[in-house]
Parts: C-alpha cells; structure tokens; sequence
C-alpha cells in the first residue's frame, strides 16, 4: 500500500522538471500567487487538482475544441480578478466575495481543476499503470492518483511556502500576483486561440529531446 503512494508521488515529483507538465504547473502557480499565495489557496489548489486528477483517470470528461477555448476565457476573467483589486472593485456585490481568501480559494481550486483537463501529461510508468488500471478499476487508482498529483504540486507548495518565509510588504505581493497572473493569461490566450494541440505537441517534443 505504501508503494501504490510513494511511487507514483516521487514520479510525480522527477516529473516537474519536465516541459510536459506546463500546462498543469504554470497556470495552477499563476492562480495561487494572483490570489496572495496563501495557504488557503494553496488548499483550493490541492483540492481541484485532485478532483481534476480523478476526473482525468476516469476520462469521462474531457475538454477539447470549443469548451476548451471556452474555459480557458473563464480563466482569463477568474485571473484578473483575483489579482485586481480594481477589476473586483468594479463588481461590488462579487467583489466583496472575491476579497475573501476563503472564497479565492474556491477560484484557484476551480482553475486548478480546468488546468488538469487542459493538462497532457507524458505518461511514466506508474501513471500509466494509474491510467490503465482506471479503465477497469477507477476507484482502485483514487489513492496512487491522488498522491501523483500532490507530487505534481510540489512546485506550488514550494511557491506558497515562500511566501510565509519571505512575508514580502503587501505591494510585493500584489506585484508578484499580477506578474504571475499575466504569465497565466498569456498561457489561456494561446488556448482560447485554438493552439491548444500545438502546444502539447511542442511541450511533448520538448521533452522527448
């Protein structure tokens, strides 16, 4: 039992060095740091990736095409306004909300669960067997499935905990989320522009070479 965890984690792990996992790792970070980096966005980000993870073995829900695109214009707007105060101030009523880290949290765990749909991932061996034992037995792989995916987040905690090391002036962290967030936006807009394929097949090439 112990190694149906410890394996598919420390895969997880080796792979976040791998261009293959952009997809997945980048717009998860840009959420996290465009909501304060704090740890109530850390746990949004565990839980959606997770959810998102069950979902992605099962493969039932898959987006592709123009609900693809679509949400990746649902996380240019959720981006924005987590790491404007301004754009939140021009929706009162939702922006009040959104000021909450609580309800952040809900945002960048949504967005981190669109991201693992967006996500391709270069199949190592243990989750292929993850992938390949969810066809026949997907509540069997919930457990290696889960620990691969806080394995993939690693780099996210690694962010979060910065930033409570740090504790950077409130000015840097509103610099640094609106920094992340564009890199975040810049990745949604290729999406929302149909290049989904072009690139995962780049990031896959990538890391083949």
């Amino acid at each position: 039992m112990l190694a149906a965890i410890i394996a598919p984690f420390a895969e997880a792990v080796r792979s976040t060095a791998q261009p293959c996992t952009f997809l997945l790792i980048v717009p998860t970070v840009a959420a996290v740091v465009a909501a304060g980096a704090r740890w109530q966005a850390l746990i949004g980000a565990v839980v959606g990736g997770v959810v998102g993870g069950w979902m992605l073995a099962d493969n039932r829900v898959v987006l592709d095409g123009s609900s693809l695109r679509l949400s990746a214009l649902v996380v240019i707007v959720a981006l924005v306004l987590l790491a404007s105060r301004r754009a939140r101030a021009a929706f009162p009523r939702a922006g009040r909300h959104l000021d909450r880290p609580g309800v952040q949290a809900v945002v960048v765990g949504g967005l981190t669960l669109v991201a693992t749909m967006w996500w391709r991932p270069c199949v190592g061996e243990q989750l292929g067997v993850i992938l390949n034992g969810a066809q026949d037995a997907p509540a069997g792989q919930l457990l290696p499935m889960t620990a691969y995916i806080l394995g993939a987040l690693v780099p996210v905690a690694i962010v979060a905990a910065a930033r409570y090391v740090v504790e950077p002036p409130r000015r840097v962290v509103d610099a640094f989320g609106w920094a992340f967030a564009f890199v975040g936006i810049v990745v949604a807009s290729s999406l929302a522009a149909g290049q989904h394929d072009d690139v995962v097949v780049t990031l896959t090439r990538w890391t083949l070479e």
